[in-house]
Formats: C-alpha cells, sequence, structure tokens
C-alpha cells in the first residue's frame, strides 16, 4: 500500500500527478462506457479531447523542464508561523459568521435525522445560495480551504509548530459542518503525501491515521447525507433506478443506497458521465457554438458578455434545477475550456497547466507542493479558470514566493 501511495504522491515527481488523477478518475468511465453507451459520438470526442490534453502537456512540460532549471529559495519572507496564526484568527471569524447566519446547520441536521433532501437543500443554503453580500461567502471559504490554510497547516506540520494538532483538528470539524462530501481531503491530503514522501515524521500523524481519517469522514459524511439516520421514511435511490431509465444511466453499482457503493459509483462514474453529459448538451443545445468564456464569471464581467453558466444549465439539462437554483454539474477542465474556445483552448489549457506544474517545481517549497495535490483533484473535475481564481490557486502561487522555506 505504501509503495502505491508512493507512487501516486510523489512530490519529487509531482508533474506526473494530473496524468495518473486523470486515469483514475476517467479511466474506469471509458470502459464502462463502452460496454453500456458503445462508442457514441460523445465518448469518442472524450477520449480524443483527453489524448489531445495529456500529449500536450507533456510536450510543454518537456520545454519548460529545459528553459526553466533554476529553483526559488526565500530566506527573508513571511513566517509560516506569523502567517497561519493570523489566517486561522480570520478564519475563525468568518466560521463564526456563517454558521450564525446560515438557516441551518447541515451536519446538526443529520444527526438530527433529517432526510437526504432536506440535507441536500439546507446544504446549498449554507454557502452556495446566499444572496448580496452574502453570496460572497463561496468564494472566501474557497480560499481559506482550498488556498491557504491546507497549505498554512501542512508548513506547520514541516517546522513542528507546537499548535499544529490543536489548529489540524478545528479545520476538520470546520469542513463537516457543511456535509460536502470531500471537503476532508482539504485538510488531510498534503498531509498525507508529505508524510508519505518522509517530510513529515510525527507520532500522533501517521500514515495509517490519516487513511483511516479519510477514510472514516467519507464514508460517515456519506452515510449521513444518504438519510440513514431520517426519523421519516427516506425514498431509497435505487427505487428511482428502477422506474427512471434517466435516473439509471447515473449508477452502475448494484446498491447505491449502501454508502460505500454510492462512494464507488460518485468517484469513478459520475465524473465521467458527466463530462459525456456536458458533450451532449453542446451537441444538442448550443449545437457545437463555442460560448467563448461566456461561461466563466470574470470573462464575461471583464468582457461585458451575457453569462452562460455552463454548469447550472448542464445540471438542469441532466435533472431540472434544484429548489435553490444552486444546483451544479461540474466536469474536467478540457471539457469545459472544449465547449468555450474548441480545441484551441484545449491545447493552451493544457500548456497552461505544465507551466504551473512546473512553477510548483521551481519554487521547491514542499508545503506548496503538497497543497497542490487538492489543487489537482480540483482540476480533474471543474474548470481550470475557476480554480485559478476562484478557488485561489493564482493566490497560492504568489503566497509562495513570499514565504519563508
Amino acid at each position: 500500500m505504501e509503495k502505491l501511495l508512493k507512487l501516486i504522491f510523489d512530490i519529487k515527481n509531482i508533474y506526473k500527478v494530473m496524468p495518473v488523477l486523470l486515469l483514475i478518475i476517467y479511466g474506469p468511465g471509458v470502459i464502462i462506457a463502452f460496454f453500456r453507451l458503445g462508442p457514441t459520438p460523445e465518448v469518442l470526442e472524450f477520449l480524443s479531447l483527453f489524448v489531445i490534453s495529456l500529449v500536450t502537456y507533456f510536450c510543454v512540460y518537456k520545454l519548460l523542464k529545459v528553459i526553466i532549471r533554476k529553483k526559488l529559495v526565500v530566506n527573508a519572507g513571511l513566517s509560516v508561523v506569523n502567517m497561519s496564526n493570523l489566517l486561522f484568527f480570520f478564519y475563525f471569524i468568518f466560521i463564526a459568521y456563517v454558521v450564525l447566519t446560515a438557516p441551518a446547520i447541515p451536519l446538526y441536521l443529520s444527526l438530527k435525522g433529517a432526510s437526504s433532501n432536506d440535507l441536500s437543500h439546507y446544504r446549498e443554503l449554507f454557502l452556495k445560495a446566499r444572496t448580496g453580500f452574502d453570496a460572497s461567502l463561496v468564494y472566501f471559504n474557497a480560499i481559506f480551504t482550498v488556498a491557504v490554510l491546507p497549505f498554512s497547516i501542512a508548513s506547520l506540520y514541516i517546522v513542528k509548530y507546537k499548535y499544529r494538532h490543536f489548529y489540524l483538528v478545528f479545520f476538520i470539524f470546520t469542513l463537516l459542518l457543511s456535509m460536502e462530501k470531500s471537503l476532508i481531503a482539504r485538510a488531510l491530503l498534503p498531509l498525507l503525501v508529505l508524510v508519505v514522501n518522509g517530510y513529515v515524521k510525527d507520532n500522533y500523524l501517521t500514515l495509517k491515521r490519516i487513511l483511516v481519517g479519510l477514510g472514516l469522514g467519507l464514508f460517515l459524511i456519506t452515510f449521513l447525507s444518504l438519510g440513514n439516520l431520517a426519523n421519516d421514511e427516506t425514498k431509497l435511490i435505487s427505487e428511482f433506478v428502477d422506474v427512471d431509465p434517466i435516473a439509471a444511466k447515473y449508477f452502475v453499482v448494484n446498491n447505491p443506497d449502501n454508502a460505500f457503493m454510492f462512494i464507488i459509483n460518485r468517484t469513478f462514474w459520475i465524473p465521467f458521465i458527466t463530462s459525456i453529459d456536458w458533450l451532449t448538451y453542446y451537441n444538442t443545445v448550443l449545437h457545437r457554438e463555442l460560448v467563448m468564456g461566456a461561461s466563466s464569471s470574470m470573462i464575461s464581467g471583464v468582457f461585458g458578455m451575457d453569462r452562460v453558466n455552463l454548469e447550472r444549465l448542464v445540471f438542469e439539462f441532466e435533472w431540472g434545477q434544484n429548489e435553490s437554483g444552486t444546483g451544479s454539474a461540474n466536469t474536467v477542465y478540457f471539457i469545459d475550456i472544449f465547449l468555450n474556445f474548441g480545441y484551441l483552448g484545449v491545447v493552451v489549457s493544457n500548456a497552461i497547466l505544465a507551466f504551473i506544474i512546473r512553477f510548483f517545481e521551481f519554487s521547491d517549497n514542499n508545503a506548496a507542493k503538497a497543497s497542490f495535490f487538492v489543487y489537482a483533484y480540483f482540476i480533474a473535475t471543474s474548470t481550470l479558470i475557476g480554480v485559478l481564481f476562484s478557488s485561489g490557486l493564482l493566490l497560492l502561487m504568489f503566497l509562495v514566493l513570499f514565504v519563508k522555506k
């Protein structure tokens, strides 16, 4: 197991993380699709975009490795301890405001026996469905929980700061409040990478404990979000699948109501079939007309274009919109950029991705490299433009330039 983890999370060969992650997440889906869907135009186009992405990425990376040979050393800069103390102070204020102004706390509701539908609704209201000034909370949350705090905690464990365990436990607890399944990985994944690579050796934070924490956290949140403690009679997913052929398309496991089977389906099938839905939407609704960056709130705002929120439109295309109107269907970065700028966008986006990887190698900051693994997952399941700006990847890259190693 340790050798496998070392192969996947090898900091010294961080350039491999994106190809490996893409193969792990979308490889099984491609195989399943050929048996369930056949070689449809969307499946074949996904494969062509996949191959173009990998070829472009590797070619540009090899070129940049020849051009950029030096490594960055920051001797006079921000102290990671002082920076982290300040960041966690502001994060505490942020979380307190979110909790006090939220209609309900999803974690608390789940323990009280709320149904899966109610939990889904209140998860949206916790951050995503806020209006007015509070609409900005989802962006502040991304900056805190993706960009700066995982990097801070990873840095604190490297320097063995005495309050590092307290910060980690507090961070994990706040991530669990919203009942989003993947959030716990934001705190533990960078630490897993550092432990696997031998950069953190801690009596309390061992590889076994991290893996158990990740597994139990993911299983527990999934178990609760399926409404297994619900006071009322929750309708099972399998009942929808049996009567609705559209719903059946999204499940390839025998028992989707089982938490473990649900995780398997969510990890290895949903990302792929959602990407196919994006291409289907592109073919049947957009009639292969590119949106030219209008799917990005930043690009559409700068150039005065009407926003085309593809994530919500595709979700509505799949299921119809949810009660809060915030239902979103994420997809891999090269599918999103393809609907925006075509094949040229796919080539350019992978060139940018290769540059980002080379930057982290150039920065030679192990905490930052470990934190990038969180971003790698986001890029594999979301938009590159959104990850760069809304999720704070550019902020992290900027921060690395001013933090002492």
